[in-house]
């Protein structure tokens, strides 16, 4: 796996930077292959990844409010707000009773939309995690089982955040409140789940209106304003698998079935009957078939009943989903099933988007001499005998390029550096693209390329003083910018030193000068020359050689990001690509990654030696 701060302590890193750096080349056998197998990598068990991942998802949510803070300050705030809307229900009379049950209904999906948190950070933790899933750091599976262990205890304690107001501002009865935290916990869960689904489409747009859209249609095929059976197929299924359904009936359930069945706390209102009289409900609840109930100076349709079983049944003739039968058992594995599927169907897109499928079989370990153009096909990737080296560029003052080259062969890594006296000599340089040649792993030229032409960072050396022209500056700055493409570019105006020396340039002068040329702050030093002859102190050596790795390797880690895998599985393409990737490792010093790479590249070039070999002896029996 790669070694990093969780998962390798300093010292085994340090001891492989130590056995990296002390390798020598390999020497090959007569009519084999050069890239000999690597020693297999340890791996960490299950648990030990799921331990880590779970203490770094930790730190990543105490780190980052918007996940799980800032959602529970939001429930809290939310529902409050609704609960002041509905603030004379609190008397708990009839005509407020079907109030209640609108102000569970708007808490539930107020607390259920603020799941496009989890979209918008989860689709940017997927790129990480993409990366270091590839990079072998940790399987898929852990990384799932981690978010997973906080998902649920955080959804939970979003929901009673967003049930203390309801509770304690619109009166609800306490003793229902575990229960009702349990379906409200379990029906927040299956959105979150969702929502982790839908945060690894391809932008983050996309994801957050995927699941307004899956939000507002479960909201609609509830049953509150459709039955189930009023749905035709194939609409209906969405009443099937989509939460809002499941959660609302038992949401209901636990919060009315025992409201004022004690004789206390119930709904005022209400005078028994007879139930033959016209106007009289009959109150099946109370067990006595000779007893009713009507509501004085009321009109029927707001008469619902004093206790929760009662007006269950009343309001579940108007809404069908709301039912005094107990279906608790069957809602909440109906939620967790729903819950479950969206954590499955994560795991195989994310899997997908890995292209799991991709990873080529392990060949035999002996593999049969190789000749001629198939020989030099494969040997292409070894050109690398020693860990290349960072190209740095230098343009303009060539008397100043003798100490930063050898203030560069100081450094670590130890760069190699081009020295161009101007910037038209740096453009005439550059060399033209050439095409790619089919049958071989790599362009050809691509190693020279990147390794003795493109320089990572080139810095135009520029001298500085009062008449100095901006905007011949920035005309030489942009010459490099379109013959070097996205090297990185760094400008060094350098000051003489001296009592009889200019002022030091103002930010104001500087600023303009930047903008001029389009560079970030970093990327524009300014250092003093002694002399005559001018020449740079060991400080400004040291800063300016630093500056320029830098950027180097800013810009190598970007072009291995650009070497996208292959979307076919063939092996030369897969070798292409973690042959490059591990190339750009080596030129941005990450060697633990660089031999990640190179291992998984010799296993695809050992694969297509084998597929090579298998059709050299096919056309063979075939002649």
């Amino acid at each position: 796996s790669i070694a990093n701060a969780d998962f390798t302590s300093p010292a085994e890193v340090e001891a492989v930077l130590a056995a990296w750096e002390g390798r020598g080349p390999q020497e090959e056998e007569e009519g084999s292959v050069a890239l000999l197998p690597l020693p297999p990598s340890p791996q960490k068990s299950f648990c030990t990844e799921l331990l880590v991942l779970v203490g770094k998802h930790g730190r990543i949510a105490y780190k980052d409010p918007l996940l799980y803070l800032a959602r529970l300050c939001g429930a809290f705030f939310f529902t409050l707000f609704l609960c002041v809307l509905f603030v004379y229900q609190r008397t708990k009379s009839q005509e407020y009773v079907l109030q209640h049950v609108f102000l569970g209904s708007f808490a539930m999906g107020s607390c259920a939309i603020l799941a496009l948190a989890t979209v918008f950070v989860g689709h940017a933790e997927a790129q990480i995690v993409r990366r270091e899933v590839t990079d072998g750091m940790y399987g898929q599976l852990a990384y799932g089982m981690a978010t997973a262990v906080y998902q649920v205890p955080m959804m939970f304690l979003v929901a009673i955040c967003g049930l203390v107001p309801l509770y304690a501002v619109a009166a609800w009865p306490w003793e229902s409140l575990p229960t009702v935290w349990l379906v409200f916990g379990t029906f927040l869960v299956a959105f979150e789940m969702a929502a982790q689904l839908f945060s690894l489409d391809g932008k983050v747009l996309f994801g957050l209106l995927n699941f307004q859209n899956l939000w507002f249609t479960s909201f609609i095929f509830s049953g509150i304003f459709v039955t189930r059976e009023d749905v035709i197929w194939p609409l209906r299924i969405f009443t099937y698998i989509l939460p809002f359904g499941w959660g609302t009936r038992s949401f209901f359930w636990a919060l009315f079935h025992d409201w004022g069945v004690d004789g206390s706390g119930g709904f005022s209102g209400t005078a028994p009957c007879d139930p033959g009289l016209p106007g009289c409900f009959s109150d099946a609840v109370r067990g006595s078939p000779g007893t009713g109930f009507f509501c004085p100076g009321l009109p029927a349709v707001e008469c619902w009943g004093d206790v929760g079983p009662r007006i269950l049944d009343s309001i579940g003739s108007v809404y069908r989903i709301l039912t005094s039968e107990n279906t608790l058992a069957a809602d909440l594995g109906y939620l967790v099933a729903i819950a479950a599927a969206f954590k499955a169907l994560y795991l195989l897109r994310l899997a997908s988007l890995l292209r799991l499928r991709a990873v080529p079989r392990r060949p035999p370990a002996a593999l049969p001499p190789l000749d001629g153009p198939q020989r030099q096909t494969l040997l292409t990737v070894n050109d690398v005998v020693a860990p290349p080296s960072p190209l740095l560029a230098l343009v303009g003052m060539p008397h100043l390029h003798g100490a930063l080259q050898a203030a560069a062969a100081a450094a670590e890594p130890k760069p190699r550096v081009l020295s161009f006296a101007s910037d038209g000599a740096y453009v005439e340089a550059q060399p033209v693209p050439s095409g790619e040649a089919a049958n071989l792993v790599l362009k050809p030229g691509w190693l020279h390329k990147h390794t003795h032409c493109i320089a990572g960072a080139a810095a135009l050396l520029a001298s500085w003083d009062d008449s100095t022209s901006a905007t011949g500056v920035a005309a030489q700055i942009g010459a490099i910018r379109n013959a070097s493409g996205r090297s990185r570019l760094l400008l060094v105006l350098v000051q003489a030193s001296g009592e009889a020396s200019p002022a030091p340039p103002s930010e104001e002068r500087i600023a303009a000068l930047r903008r001029a040329c389009d560079l970030e702050p970093r990327n524009l030093l300014v250092v003093s020359a002694d002399g005559p002859p001018p020449s740079l102190d060991a400080a400004s050596l040291a800063r300016g050689v630093k500056v320029l790795l830098e950027a180097a390797a800013a810009y190598y880690r970007d072009e291995a990001r650009r070497a996208r895998p292959p979307k076919a599985t063939a092996p030369q393409l897969a070798a292409r690509h973690h042959t490059k990737r591990a190339v750009f490792a080596e030129l941005s010093h990450e060697p633990v990654l660089a031999q990640r790479h190179w291992q998984l590249a010799a296993e695809q070039l050992r694969e297509l030696a084998r597929l090579a070999a298998g059709s050299g002896a096919e056309a063979g029996g075939a002649s």
